[in-house]
């Protein structure tokens, strides 16, 4: 998946840098009257990523890269706090042959969708080969972040490589192509989210949400140019 390799440089290897102030003590809490509890402000998708980035469990450099320079965006908040959703939109059948729907059916299914029909395909002809989480070698000797979530992931890197190598058999029109690559990167996303629940440990899990989160950035951002059409 060497399309990942760019932006995962720029993710886990930026430099962060985040000011610190000290705060006055806090005023005695008084209790707030029903007009006041309504007009609140909530608290901010960067005020709550950057309270959680300074958890002791969270320290790693790579982690506190990708929370830090992502502190704005309350997709990452969604998906630390485990929320997105587990299934994506359904392919609009119109004008669209049953290889087509059954090759969008594999690309954004789950890994689990994706052996059964390596396995017994209902269609010849597609491109069932991968090369799994490609990771440039220089960024795998640095981070331990990187060569652990390459083989956590790989599962679903497998299912993505089919999305892109199979993109010709939904449309050979490249703008067309682009809207299909955005749903497999969505899927990408929730079957790495899959892997990331079955993790017990709360601060562990928020670990690879965040990574989760990093990969499915990288393949969004980078991934316009990678498709087999």
């Amino acid at each position: 998946m060497k399309r990942t390799a760019h932006l995962l440089t720029v993710t886990l290897c930026s430099a962060a840098f985040l000011a610190s102030c000290s705060q006055a003590p806090a005023a005695p809490e008084q209790a707030a009257t029903p007009d006041q509890a309504s007009t609140a402000p909530a608290v901010s998708v960067r005020s709550q990523i950057l309270d959680l980035a300074q958890q002791p469990e969270l320290q790693d450099p790579d982690i506190q890269r990708i929370l830090r320079d992502n502190a704005d965006d309350a997709a990452l908040l969604e998906r630390l706090q485990g929320k997105r959703p587990t299934e994506g939109p359904a392919l609009q059948a119109q004008g669209l042959s049953g290889r087509a729907l059954y090759t969008y059916g594999v690309a954004t299914g789950s890994v689990s969708y994706y052996w059964n029909e390596r396995a017994a395909p209902n269609y010849s002809g597609l491109n069932w080969g991968y090369d799994g989480c490609s990771v440039p070698q220089w960024i795998l000797d640095r981070s331990e972040t990187a060569r652990t979530y390459k083989a956590k992931f790989h599962q679903p890197c497998i299912v993505h490589d089919f999305g892109y190598r199979n993109a010709s058999a939904i449309t050979s029109n490249w703008a067309v192509g682009q809207g299909y690559r955005l749903l497999v990167d969505q899927a990408f996303g929730r079957n790495m989210d899959r892997v990331c629940a079955g993790v017990s440990n709360y601060f562990s899990r928020v670990k690879c949400y965040a990574v989760s989160y990093a990969f499915e950035k990288a393949v969004t951002l980078g991934g316009f140019n990678k498709l087999d059409l």
